[in-house]
């Protein structure tokens, strides 16, 4: 489940304001900021953010396991078994190899759907995540790559 730490903690602290890509967004505190991690605390990054949302109204660490879709009972995402609705963003960090990868992408889009921001899009994680897709990207920006070949079968090898 979500771990939920020290949710009124307010005022500068030792990283100072949101950065100012989450302010960007739209965010200016008062609602609950997710932090999406599997590795939660271990992070320092991830903790950097969470410290953050605290200080603005609230951040709670969720693992992406802790999402589901559920249509039994009409249609409902939840978060740590809250409606995903009680948040105002999540800050995806990385997804839970353990898990459903595609499922895990599936719940982030439609909270983007749903209007929640998401700060890392399932998108761009999904680029990310794709050594294929950013090392052609780079090749075509011009960026230097070493010489990569990806492939489904050993029967394309030597093409």
């Amino acid at each position: 489940m979500g771990q939920r730490v020290n949710e009124t903690a307010r005022g500068d602290g030792p990283i100072g304001p949101l950065p100012h890509w989450l302010l960007a967004k739209g965010y200016r505190g008062g609602s609950m900021i997710g932090i999406v991690t599997a590795r939660g605390n271990a992070d320092a990054s991830s903790h950097e953010l969470w410290e953050a949302a605290n200080r603005r109204g609230g951040g709670e660490y969720l693992d992406p396991l802790d999402f589901c879709v559920d249509l039994r009972r009409g249609r409902r995402v939840l978060a740590a078994g809250r409606p995903i609705e009680e948040y105002e963003a999540f800050v995806l960090r990385g997804l839970n190899r353990s898990g459903e990868i595609d499922l895990q992408f599936e719940v982030f889009q439609l909270a983007e759907w749903m209007g929640i921001s998401v700060l890392n899009t399932s998108r761009s994680l999904s680029l990310a995540e794709s050594k294929p897709t950013t090392l052609y990207l780079l090749q075509e920006a011009g960026i230097p790559i070493p010489p990569s070949s990806s492939r489904f079968s050993e029967r394309w090898a030597r093409a």
